[in-house]
């Protein structure tokens, strides 16, 4: 079974691969010794190494869950449901006892022998776990799925569908309902439903049709509302089932059927005819058998018959006050009411993935509004992205969700909270709005929403999602995961511990992720969420212990979700009433700690910063109006089909209460702070730096910079509020190429100690002052004076001793395999210059060097495998106004893997290199040339402006890997370079009136005279060039002179 869903379980209860070893011998075998393998180059993957008895003529299990710590026969390697071949070898390690080799495998359909010891194989279903084959549950054959003659998609006019197989004998079978197609119901299935409570019930059905003619695709929306047109609430009000025909695909199923073999997959595809479904969201196709979600007795949306039993008076029963909890079928939810179905995504019209799903409500109360949320799970082998922000993460489990309290309101409060405190200490929900069409009916808004389980654990915090326990309290404790022991001994340790002494506080730092903790309360406080606390509640933490991972580290951490009961109330103290409450196990924690004083100060320091920033009013209703300019853009669709809101004015309500809470919350937040920690008094501290370019403050957990939330434009000066004597700590924050020097504490100069605390006794103001700082103490390699000889490098002898390199310059090596342009240097080479094998650099007596990097890891004494990346020359332009750069490069050995010799230059050796550019604004650069020896010149590319008339400035001609490989080989070009040569040039601006000698310059230009009886010396190390305009009057005294410099 290599793509195992629901057939079987293994201990931990996951639906890991299996496979079965049948003994068909008369004696018992001991697997101890034996080994069983997926790879044919490596017959010994995985060794049995305790006993493992078959008996004769029975079975083993094997779970393929690439997991041996796991125990009970895991196997350190998955099944591939594409298909491939498991070996198993006896002791020896060569012999081959047997060997199974099988192609792309479904879900939930096993492939094994027809019967216990036959040779021919055969798919059974249902699967044979555990058990005899029986010849009667197998099929020869797996029909491949049928063929759609168009794509699913937006199209601008009808078409007619065309259905192949390419099955001889085979026959095609399809539904128009969202039902999955079933031969049994060609006749049509008939389920029935109500409207009202009580009332008589109505009849319905799905139908399934044999394929004969082309199926005319257009647009359904003057077709009668099937799933839009049925009650999926209690019976109160139910104004949101439409008086008008809504808006319809077309949505296709269809498989292919064959006597003596399986059905093949079902395929569904949905179109969309015309231009009115041009949304701004993408759309969500979801399709169900009908029946099995609005079924009286049977289906799970609406009240049905489970309604009818709570209250066996009828209505009379009801009781108003409590409708949105009250009972019915689609309060059942979870694993065992999961629902056959498929998703379709599209975006732009075009559909990105179409996957089968199961589906299943979700949600506490919220499951009685007329639009639920639905959790979708994905088969354990389909992972997908739906993400913007959080693109690499990928789900089994996804919901798709109403909004929860919010459904009839702005639709968004939960995620746009989430969205507010995203950069916050604890677990948050990813969003994706969406325009849902259930059964290619138009179903409104609905956000694509993580689940909060053990998937979402190893998606985001990479820890093993086995080994976590997770704990929610929901009116209650759930344990989701795992085990109750040290959560237990977390409770015992509160109740046995004072915090005000320091080493209990400390210890307890030990059991909790205090950031994680903190944050959370914060996050949950400020929202005022009045379903939190004894509800919605949920930690976790990882059994693990990895030092690699500081999520593996044992300590509990904080999960938000249903953040759709908020923002309502400003003026409410929810430290006081809900996270400080004194009658619930819940806020045990935070009433303990808050005896101690450092978590007070920590905690109260955190909120004033997140007030200060995160939570201030011009950054909550900034992000507010972009949440609510784009859902304006689908609102109207929305209230239309769902009356829920009842209009859009009733929706601007909404938006004014969250709108006015977030006005108002900050400065009754920092009262309820003053209450519930006696603190009386606040005071404003106002931050500055002499340049933003220069550095920034940190001020305790914020770094006010560009990126922090709520800081204007210019960013300084910034002013916080904070309280009296909670001490604050300021650090300043220097960028690259600067160093901090001073603080001025209200204009003066008061510490030169980069980090300071304070404690505020009235309004105080910090600026912090910066020097350049591009330069380390001591740069390597020194750099050349440049005098009019300037300089050159053209000669480099395979004998040079090792670790040697010319003079001023060094060869560097990186820190990444196959160097990037992004690669930053990790250290100089230290090898020899005649070596002919492996990575290295190759002394080219007057040809120069070359470099080559090859694939074995090890790489050669001094040349770290693989990460060679060039040369590095420093010159000192000082006094110089312009200087200029020649080289000579060529590929002597042109291999598959594509490298290039870019020129690159910083001023000091601290700053980020930069490109070099010719005068065409064109980045120098030597490309690799598949003609091999063939020398391209750089000649006299000028140094830019900003690396003139400085006293050190490194020039890097750095060999990278293009990322271009033209062929399987893995080997790289080798690249050489020669003749470098650095000149300088002096040009007189102006008529020479005072005597002057113009030297240590390669090159001199003037097209001016000298004048007033100067005495003018011009020595220069290549030419002089007199250009018109030049003039030497009679009583004047002029020499030029060309030094004699060696090449």
């Amino acid at each position: 079974m290599a793509s195992n869903s629901s057939s079987a379980q293994d201990q931990l209860g996951e639906s890991s691969d299996w496979l079965e070893i049948y003994n068909a011998s008369n004696s018992a075998i001991d697997l101890n010794g034996y080994f069983i393998s997926d790879d044919d180059g490596d017959f010994q993957k995985h060794e049995f190494e305790e006993t493992l008895i078959i008996p004769s003529q029975g079975y083993v299990i094997l779970w393929a869950s690439g997991d041996v710590e796991r125990g009970g026969n895991h196997l350190d390697f998955k099944l591939s449901s594409d298909g491939e071949k498991l070996i198993l070898t006896a002791p020896n390690g060569l012999t081959v006892v047997d060997s199974l080799s099988f192609g792309i495998q479904n879900t939930d359909i096993s492939y094994g022998r027809k019967y216990d010891g036959s040779d021919t194989l055969v798919y059974f279903i249902p699967s044979s776990f555990n058990f005899n084959n029986v010849p009667s549950f197998s099929y020869e054959d797996y029909l491949a799925p049928p063929i759609f003659s168009q794509p699913s998609g937006t199209y601008a006019n009808q078409f007619t569908l065309n259905l192949n197989t390419l099955e001889a004998g085979a026959a095609i079978y399809y539904t128009l309902d969202g039902s999955d197609p079933d031969t049994n119901n060609v006749n049509g299935k008939t389920f029935f439903y109500k409207n009202d409570y009580p009332s008589s019930l109505i009849e319905d059905s799905v139908n399934t049709y044999a394929y004969n003619t082309p199926i005319l695709i257009k647009d359904n929306t003057g077709q009668r509302n099937r799933v839009s047109g049925k009650l999926s609430s209690y019976p109160y009000s139910p104004s949101y089932l439409p008086s008008y025909q809504v808006q319809k695909g077309s949505v296709v199923k269809a498989m292919v059927v064959k006597r003596n073999a399986l059905s093949s997959p079902i395929i569904t595809q949905t179109y969309f005819v015309g231009s009115s479904f041009d949304h701004e969201f993408p759309i969500v196709s979801v399709t169900v058998d009908e029946d099995r979600l609005f079924d009286h007795n049977n289906g799970i949306y609406p009240a049905g018959s489970f309604f009818e039993y709570a209250y066996p008076n009828g209505i009379d029963d009801y009781s108003p006050g409590a409708k949105f909890c009250t009972v019915g079928n689609y309060s059942f939810k979870g694993d065992e009411y999961k629902l056959p179905g498929s998703i379709e995504y599209f975006d732009n019209g075009l559909s990105l993935f179409n996957k089968r799903i199961e589906l299943s409500n979700h949600g506490g109360c919220s499951r009685s509004a007329p639009r639920k949320t639905m959790r979708l799970y994905f088969e354990d082998d389909e992972e997908l992205s739906v993400f913007d922000e959080a693109p690499n993460r990928l789900h089994k489990r996804i919901l798709l969700r109403n909004s929860g309290n919010d459904w009839d309101g702005l639709l968004y409060r939960d995620a746009y909270y989430q969205d507010l405190v995203r950069a916050m200490s604890f677990g948050k929900q990813e969003t994706k709005p969406t325009v849902v069409y259930l059964n290619s009916e138009y179903w409104g808004v609905m956000n694509f929403r993580d689940r909060m389980d053990k998937h979402y654990l190893k998606n985001v915090y990479e820890v093993d999602e086995d080994v976590v326990d997770i704990i929610s309290y929901s009116n209650g404790l759930e344990l989701e995961e795992g085990d109750l022991d040290t959560y237990n001994a977390l409770l015992s340790f509160l109740n046995n511990n004072d915090f005000l002494i320091e080493a209990n506080y400390d210890s307890l730092k030990n059991l909790i992720d205090e950031d994680s903790f903190i944050d959370y309360q914060i996050a949950e406080v400020f929202s005022g969420n009045g379903d939190w606390l004894i509800n919605n509640t949920k930690i976790w933490r990882s059994k693990a212990h990895d030092s690699g991972n500081g999520y593996s580290d044992g300590r509990w951490r904080w999960l938000m979700y249903d953040m759709d009961y908020t923002m309502d109330r400003a003026d409410y103290d929810h430290l006081q009433h809900y996270a400080l409450r004194p009658d619930a196990v819940e806020s045990l924690l935070f009433r303990k700690l808050k005896r101690s004083p450092a978590f007070v100060d920590k905690f109260v320091n955190r909120f004033a910063d997140l007030l200060n920033s995160t939570f201030k009013s011009e950054h909550t209703l900034s992000l507010l109006s972009q949440w609510e300019a784009k859902y304006l853009l689908e609102i109207e669709q929305h209230i239309e089909r769902w009356k829920n809101p009842s209009s859009l004015q009733v929706r601007q309500a909404a938006f004014n209460e969250v709108s006015d809470y977030l006005s108002n919350r900050v400065e009754y937040q920092f009262g309820h702070i003053s209450d519930n920690f006696s603190l009386l008094q606040r005071f404003n501290v106002t931050l500055d730096v002499d340049s933003l370019s220069n550095g920034f403050i940190q001020v305790n957990s914020l770094m006010v910079n560009e990126e922090l939330d709520g800081v204007s434009l210019a960013v300084f000066p910034w002013t916080g509020k904070y309280f009296r004597n909670v001490p604050i700590v300021l650090k300043a924050i220097p960028r690259l190429g600067f160093k901090f020097k001073h603080w001025l504490k209200n204009g003066s100069v008061s510490s030169t100690s980069d980090s300071i605390t304070v404690s505020l006794s009235s309004h105080e103001s910090y600026k912090a002052i910066f020097d350049e700082n591009i330069l380390s103490e001591n740069p390597f390699p020194l750099a050349n004076e440049l005098n009019n000889c300037g300089y050159n490098f053209n000669i480099w002898s395979e004998n040079e001793s090792e670790g040697s390199f010319p003079d001023n310059m060094a060869f560097v090596f990186m820190d990444e395999a196959d160097p990037s342009l992004e690669s930053e240097i990790e250290g100089n080479t230290d090898g020899d210059y005649d070596i002919s094998s492996r990575t290295r650099i190759n002394g080219l007596e007057s040809d120069g060097v070359s470099f080559i990097n090859t694939g074995n890891e090890d790489g050669n004494p001094g040349y770290p495998g693989t990460k060679l990346g060039g040369a590095i020359l420093a010159i000192n332009t000082l006094e110089h106004d312009s200087v200029f750069v020649s080289f000579k490069a060529a590929t002597l050995d042109a291999n598959s893997r594509e490298y290039h010799l870019r020129l690159q230059y910083r001023v000091g050796d601290i700053l980020p290199f930069q490109d070099l550019l010719d005068n065409n604004n064109t980045v120098v650069e030597y490309q690799r040339n598949s003609v091999e020896n063939e020398l391209k010149s750089f000649s006299r590319i000028a140094l830019p402006p900003n690396a003139l008339d400085k006293p050190y400035v490194q020039l890097f001609w750095r060999y990278y890997y293009t990322g271009v490989k033209n062929s399987s080989s893995g080997s790289r070009d080798e690249i050489r370079l020669d003749d470098v040569e650095i000149i300088t040039k002096k040009s007189t601006i102006q008529a020479v009136t005072v005597s002057d000698v113009f030297e240590d310059f390669g090159l001199i230009e003037s097209s001016h005279s000298i004048q007033n009886e100067s005495e003018v010396y011009f020595k220069a190390g290549k030419s002089v060039l007199l250009k018109p305009g030049f003039k030497v009057n009679s009583e004047n005294v002029f020499l030029a002179e060309i030094e004699d410099c060696e090449e």
